[in-house]
């Protein structure tokens, strides 16, 4: 999950905690220290990166973009 704002938190309630038997937040992006204790609070497994490009490189499957708008289009080409 790139970006665990409010609309990040969403996705990760959403897809780790709501849909578990279907999916799994592995790992969370974001340069915001009280909104990864938050995520962790949902993810508590999930690997912590603060620096997008080193979590797109790193072996997961999926993307979730949760950045801010102006920011989707690059990080959705270089995932």
């Amino acid at each position: 999950f790139l970006g665990v704002g409010a609309m990040g938190l969403s996705h990760v309630n959403q897809f780790h905690v709501k849909n578990s038997a279907r999916a799994e937040c592995v790992a969370i992006c974001s340069r915001s220290e009280a909104n990864i204790a938050k995520a962790l609070a949902l993810a508590p497994n999930a690997k912590v990166f603060r620096d997008e490009l080193a979590l797109i490189q790193s072996d997961i499957d999926a993307v979730v973009i949760s950045t801010p708008n102006s920011t989707h289009a690059a990080l959705a080409q270089e995932a």
